[in-house]
């Protein structure tokens, strides 16, 4: 890896790529700063390892970074196989191997910024850039817009090396010597100050989700704790009852002409206190019940108070309510997702659409919601899960305004001949044959 070449390319293809840019060129934008990141890439790279043979094998395939995700560990080893790293792979690599060389703890933020722009930022530049190269962007009206906002980002990440001093002294002065892009100052700091303010907001209501939580949680226990007291007194007095009842037995024994009837009575009396006790933890099983939903939800505290105030003795007697609950929570608001499920669920229906993560990471609340956008949309869509129990609560998840809407769980869609629409999301899409 000749360094030396490296850096005259950058130089010149990140600048004539600036000049474009400010010109309005963007089509020859993308071409010359696509290359120039490229190398860019590398820079840093051979910077942060200080190794440049390691460097070449690393970009050229012949060695890995392996992630072990249990341990947080990076380990470089020989590859299987080679596969050269280009286009956003490379930066990839460079976040993996940021982490490999800085472990310490005081430098998290930067591995996650570093890996966060890698994912989001150039993935989409390479992702446009690619379809100008293909010609696919050449009448593309809102080929402005991207190329402002991956300008923006590329201003962006090389002030935040600059400032945080990610890297090198030598290779920071060379990258401050870079061409500037010409933005709106005003409209950037106007940006800027709305993000910073957005930013401050969330804190606020993350707190005090923080706080209403807690709460929750301190008036869980107390009623906990209150239940179990009450129980404890109730076995108390039971126990005390028993007491007196085998003293009573035992005094009747000393007279055997009044024991049948004494034992009657006596027994009576257990039989009584027994009852009382049943009641009473009855009543305590019941307290629970209806403190349990009034924690679960608030607003369920007034109906509890009209169907005891309505309760006949003949009533069914009526369980913790889980399914209702359950069924409540399936309901997904949208300020509850983050901003990759925002993301994916505004992307355009223009394509075809994978969506790949770990369990409970939210790909059935992108699918309901994606759902939702077609059909407002005028769309016709069809929403397959593989089992019945999935196809349910994918039912009870995201309360559609539309009412013409077709679920079907797996051998549910196959029985009905597999009918077709203009859209069709299959959640659990592995666990599908090929067929």
């Amino acid at each position: 890896m000749d360094i030396n070449n490296i850096k005259e390319s950058l130089k010149r293809d990140f600048n004539k790529a600036v000049e474009e840019y400010n010109s309005q060129e963007y089509i020859f934008f993308y071409r010359d700063m696509r290359v120039a990141l490229e190398n860019l890439t590398k820079l840093m790279l051979v910077d942060t390892i200080g190794d440049e043979v390691l460097a070449e094998e690393l970009t050229s395939g012949t060695k890995v970074i392996i992630t072990e995700a249990d341990v947080k560990a990076y380990t470089i080893l020989p590859a299987k196989r080679c596969d050269e790293k280009k286009g956003s792979n490379l930066f990839f690599l460079y976040a993996d191997a940021y982490c490999y060389m800085h472990k310490d703890k005081e430098l998290k933020q930067h591995r996650k910024y570093i890996k966060n722009q890698a994912d989001r930022t150039f993935k989409d530049f390479y992702e446009k850039s690619s379809e100008v190269a293909n010609h696919a962007g050449d009448d593309d009206p809102d080929i402005k817009l991207h190329a402002q906002k991956h300008a923006l980002a590329i201003h962006t990440y090389l002030k935040y090396l600059v400032d945080e001093r990610i890297l090198s002294e030598t290779v920071l002065d060379y990258i401050k010597a870079f061409s500037q892009f010409s933005f709106d100052e005003a409209k950037e700091n106007k940006e800027e100050q709305s993000l910073q303010a957005q930013i401050v907001q969330l804190l606020a209501k993350i707190e005090q989700l923080k706080s209403e939580h807690q709460k929750e949680i301190n008036e869980k226990e107390l009623q906990i704790n209150q239940q179990k007291t009450e129980l404890l007194q109730v076995m108390a007095d039971k126990l005390e009852a028993d007491k007196l009842a085998l003293a009573a037995q035992n005094e009747l024994a000393k007279f055997p002409g009044k024991k049948s009837g004494q034992e009657s009575a006596s027994q009576e009396t257990i039989d009584s206190q027994e009852q009382s006790i049943a009641e009473g933890l009855n009543t305590i099983s019941k307290d629970v019940e209806e403190m349990a939903k009034r924690v679960q939800n608030p607003l369920l505290e007034q109906e509890s108070k009209q169907e005891m105030n309505s309760e006949t003795p003949t009533a069914k007697k009526k369980r913790f309510g889980m399914k209702e609950r359950v069924l409540k929570e399936f309901n997904v608001r949208e300020d509850s997702l983050d901003s990759e499920q925002i993301g994916l669920i505004e992307r355009e229906l223009n394509k075809s659409m994978i969506v790949a993560g770990c369990a409970g990471s939210g790909k059935s609340v992108i699918a309901m919601y994606k759902v939702q956008q077609i059909i407002e949309d005028g769309g016709d869509v069809i929403l397959i899960a593989y089992t019945k129990s999935l196809n349910r609560y994918m039912q009870q998840g995201k309360a559609l305004t539309n009412s013409d809407k077709r679920f079907y769980y797996h051998w549910q869609w196959e029985d009905a001949g597999r009918p077709s629409a203009d859209y069709i999301i299959v959640d659990e899409f592995q666990d599908f044959s090929q067929e």
